[in-house]
């Protein structure tokens, strides 16, 4: 009942906004029920039991909401367009050891969860709940003003932080010039335009133009509309570049998929802006097949909550598995509510080994 926004069916399910519904204080009225829960019991074993496992089970909750503060923050960084994280290199490693050390804790009390007897599955946490990373935006950025300075940031976010592969495959990446590799993506900024629109055409009447080499799968909706924007070049009327523009989306998606080399770094960028309310996910998204097409991996990187009126690039980074066959590249809008919108502009992928040249 304390739900912003509109109602549907099973709203934040899967999705990392759930996190909202838990407030710290909300979480420490339930925990000090459980306490009280489990003095009350006494000696009878079938009610502690029963107690015990569902405190287990919250105290997933209660990390994963510590988690996703900690995730937050970093995703608010720079949101006003600055590239540089308050409080400089120092901060910014703490927060990004902070996030990691709050993921190996969610990841700890997921596993303590499952009833005994089940820890031979090894289960693994939703990955909805865990693939929006806002890391690499920020590596990124601090590698184009010193290209010494992500090496740095990790060292000082600890161990936890070192062994997560796609931000140890966005700093090797940068070392070794990941961001200086030819654009392996097809028409990034749009400028071709497909001869055929969405089919069918009935129901997506309020679909317009779309940009050629790139599939658009969508969910019918009544709002739905995707269309292309022209953009002005600086100091002139000529056009350089467009932006697609997607609407009353519940679930968007504009991609391609392309062969991918297994260990190579995969680097995702794009800019984006637009407006995104709470169980909106508005996102870059990277992802990795194997020739079969099993998801080998899939990262995505959401536009903060509210508005994002300027343009926000957006990175992500990732080395191929050793059984990858394809790295698909694309943005996606899911559960866009009256009033959201995202544009995206220069959807880049770039590839590359991921440490150094000798």
């Amino acid at each position: 009942m304390g739900q912003g926004g509109p109602p549907f069916w099973l709203k934040f399910f899967g999705q990392e906004d759930q996190a909202l519904l838990f407030p710290t204080e909300t979480c420490e009225r339930l925990r000090a029920m459980l306490v009280s829960a489990g003095r009350l019991v006494g000696a009878d074993s079938a009610f502690a039991d029963r107690v015990d496992l569902a405190s287990r089970a919250f105290a997933v909750t209660e990390a994963f909401v510590a988690y996703d503060s900690e995730r937050r923050v970093l995703a608010e960084a720079c949101k006003d367009g600055r590239d540089d994280f308050p409080g400089g290199e120092g901060a910014l490693g703490l927060a990004i050891g902070s996030l990691a050390v709050a993921r190996a804790r969610l990841e700890l009390a997921h596993a303590d969860a499952h009833p005994i007897g089940r820890q031979q599955l090894e289960p693994s946490l939703p990955g909805g709940l865990l693939r929006n990373d806002p890391v690499s935006r920020l590596f990124l950025a601090a590698g184009i003003r010193d290209p010494s300075a992500p090496r740095r940031i990790l060292g000082e976010a600890g161990g936890e932080a070192a062994m997560w592969s796609p931000w140890l495959a966005t700093v090797k990446g940068l070392e070794g010039g990941l961001r200086a590799a030819p654009n392996v993506a097809a028409n990034s900024s749009f400028l071709e335009t497909s001869d055929e629109g969405q089919e069918p055409h009935f129901l997506y009447p309020r679909y317009l133009a779309l940009p050629a080499h790139w599939t658009l799968r969508a969910m019918p909706t009544e709002n739905g509309r995707v269309s292309l924007v022209e953009e002005a070049g600086a100091g002139n009327a000529e056009i350089r570049r467009r932006s697609i523009r997607i609407e009353g989306a519940w679930d968007t998606q504009l991609y391609q998929w392309l062969s991918a080399t297994p260990g190579y770094a995969y680097l995702a960028t794009a800019r984006l802006r637009g407006r995104s309310s709470p169980g909106d996910d508005s996102a870059l998204f990277l992802t990795f097949l194997s020739g079969g097409g099993r998801v080998l991996g899939s990262w995505m990187q959401s536009l903060p909550k509210g508005e994002t009126p300027g343009w926000r690039i957006e990175a992500l980074c990732d080395r191929a598995p050793a059984d990858a066959a394809w790295v698909g590249i694309g943005i996606g809008c899911a559960r866009q509510t009256a009033g959201d919108w995202t544009e995206a502009d220069s959807v880049e992928l770039r590839s590359g080994r991921p440490e150094p040249s000798p």
